[in-house]
This record gives C-alpha cells, sequence and structure tokens, in this order.
C-alpha cells in the first residue's frame, strides 16, 4: 500500500464518537499499512481490528480499478443516467431545494438507503455494526491522481 489513502467510514450518530476517536488516533496511517499491526487502540481504549488473521487487510480497499471497482461501475452507469434522465426529474419536485445538483445527490443517497433496506430484508446484508468492532464501518479510498 504506498499510495495514498483516505479513511472513509460509514457512520450514524451512535458510532460518530468512536470512528473519530479511531481517525484520530496517532500513527493511524502508519498502523494500516504495517503488515505486522494487527488491531490499534483508540484514545479511549477501544480496539479496532485492522488486519485479519490470513494477514488480509480487515478494512477494504476500494478505488484501485479491480473487480470491485469494475463491478462498481457496470452497476452506477445505468443508475446514473438515469438520475440524469427526464424519469427522474419528478423525484427532484418533492425534494426541497431549488438546486439540482444538492436534489440529485439527496435522491442518490436515498436509493443507497433503499438499496440496503431492500438487501437486509434478502437477508445478503446486516445493519451496521454497534458493538466493540467497529471495522464493518470502514474502507479505504485509493488516491488515483497521485
Amino acid at each position: 500500500m504506498g499510495e495514498d489513502l483516505t479513511l472513509v467510514a460509514v457512520w450514524s450518530n451512535a458510532t460518530l464518537r468512536r470512528l473519530h476517536d479511531f481517525a484520530t488516533t496517532p500513527r493511524i496511517a502508519e498502523s494500516l499499512r504495517d503488515r505486522h499491526v494487527t488491531a490499534v487502540t483508540d484514545s479511549e481504549g477501544h480496539r479496532l481490528r485492522v488486519r485479519l488473521d490470513d494477514g488480509r487487510s480487515a478494512i477494504p480497499l476500494v478505488g484501485v480499478g479491480d473487480v470491485l471497482d469494475e463491478l462498481a461501475f457496470a452497476v452506477a452507469a445505468p443508475v446514473s443516467a438515469f438520475l440524469l434522465s427526464r424519469a427522474c426529474q419528478e423525484a427532484h419536485r418533492y425534494v426541497s431545494t431549488d438546486d439540482r445538483t444538492v436534489a440529485t445527490v439527496i435522491i442518490s443517497h436515498e436509493l443507497i438507503w433503499e438499496t440496503t433496506e431492500q438487501l437486509i430484508a434478502r437477508g445478503t446484508c446486516t445493519r451496521a455494526p454497534q458493538g466493540e468492532d467497529l471495522t464493518g464501518l470502514l474502507f479505504l479510498l485509493a488516491d488515483r491522481s497521485s
């Protein structure tokens, strides 16, 4: 992992403080890159797993042009086309803003939440963890500009 990375957290009100504590842990970037570090402890004493038993990162890395990114692009392309289409313009009327770009972000956000709810209902994923180990709320985003 020599590239620049951004740590992204999917948070809720219940987990925001813990994730902030983790993100501000001294030397966290070095710990994420060090293959010998399996967990880090934040300033409040909470332990967060950063490496799996087999040595792989416990925090997924996205944005490196691999199969996951290709799949995301394949799904995002038709969704983006729909969000820009005339059919979606009706939805903009139900968002209380005159800024079309803000409305598109709000509609996109709702699309993500609804997709998640349907996947949870079908048993293919679970709600975000709320307990001790918040690793499932994180992913690393590779900086493609460097």
